[in-house]
């Protein structure tokens, strides 16, 4: 039931339940439900340029102020993940970054 709590429809088009390649626009991250867990950030051409996690309840939060304003511009998509154990979270996203060495960093 938790999950069922959380589900978010990003775009009436989309499939059900898909948290990957919103666009990265205000409107959409407004949509990411109060969660922690991970977030990518990509360029047009889909290459990750940001890896991060967030704490419960902080995702959005978080994707908003991932990147600085210089930054922005390059940010097209962003996939978020839900992960309920904030240590997990972080490990993951650890990893990530060590795999993926994203321009932001």
């Amino acid at each position: 039931q938790a999950v069922q709590d959380n589900y978010v429809d990003p775009d009436p088009s989309a499939s059900n339940g898909r948290s990957w390649d919103w666009e990265y626009a205000d409107d959409m991250i407004d949509r990411v439900p109060p969660v922690g867990g991970v977030y990518l950030l990509r360029n047009e051409g889909h290459e990750v340029l940001k890896c991060g996690w967030a704490p419960y309840g902080k995702l959005a939060e978080a994707i908003r102020e991932a990147v600085t304003e210089e930054q922005r511009p390059e940010v097209r998509t962003f996939d978020w993940y839900e992960i309920r154990d904030d240590k997990l979270s972080q490990m993951l996203a650890e990893f990530m970054n060590q795999k993926l060495s994203p321009k932001f960093g």
